[in-house]
């Protein structure tokens, strides 16, 4: 083969000494790396200002939203904080807190060894949380839950209600 034929079949099976870039241009087809190494330095300078800018931009866009996410959740701590001191004004001012110490419960008092009911050992009083003993003294009031006679005395003279199921417990207001 000679030289000439095998400048032609070099390029036909597309071998060369030369890059990419070099090879594209001597074929007379343009590249983008190729573009950018054409351009003056003011128009590489505008591209790389440009790309600066977009960067920028993300970077600005992703504080304020950060700055936006913090007012938003100190906002909504001043409105909680808010919401509960004026809850709190409310409560202080309304009677809820008043304690009738006359109320007594309108049932009879009843030793816990004397009550006959179900799995007796796990039973425990739900004002004080302790189990009941054999010489305990219970209330069992109308909706059948069980409570130490002092636990529920006191907890009447708060509120008129079971404090498991809400039911309305009998009770008569003593008079002096």
């Amino acid at each position: 083969m000679n030289l000439d034929n095998q400048d032609n079949y070099n390029e036909d099976i597309n071998i060369s000494n030369h890059s990419p870039v070099e090879e594209e241009s001597r074929r007379g087809s343009s590249t983008v790396e190729e573009s950018i190494v054409q351009e003056s330095p003011r128009e590489q300078e505008n591209v790389l200002n440009s790309n600066l800018s977009v960067h920028m931009d993300t970077q600005i866009y992703n504080i304020m939203n950060m700055i936006i996410q913090q007012r938003t959740a100190q906002l909504e701590d001043d409105m909680l904080n808010a919401a509960l001191l004026e809850s709190r004004e409310l409560y202080e001012q309304t009677d809820i807190n008043t304690v009738n110490e006359d109320m007594k419960v309108n049932e009879d008092c009843v030793r816990y060894s004397k009550i006959n009911i179900p799995q007796k050992r796990k039973q425990t009083c739900s004002i004080c949380l302790s189990n009941f003993k054999c010489s305990d003294n219970l209330y069992k009031i109308s909706c059948n839950h069980l409570f130490h006679k002092d636990c529920l005395d006191e907890w009447v003279k708060h509120k008129q209600e079971c404090p498991v199921c809400r039911c309305t417990i009998t009770c008569t207001e003593l008079k002096n």
